[in-house]
């Protein structure tokens, strides 16, 4: 899936793990759409409360 999405220019962030055995062991890979587009800091934006 990530090579799919990285080669379509998706924003993307593809959870690696065991979906039987969750033992904590995840690991989030990010597009380089993702990091072109600043996508993070538009999430952590998006995120915030509003303020008043």
């Amino acid at each position: 899936a990530y090579v799919q999405l990285s080669l379509t220019g998706i924003p993307a962030a593809v959870t690696i793990g065991n979906a039987l055995d969750d033992g904590g062991r995840k690991r989030t890979r990010y597009t380089s759409a993702h990091y072109l587009g600043n996508w993070s800091g538009r999430l952590r934006e998006y995120q915030q409360p509003q303020a008043a």
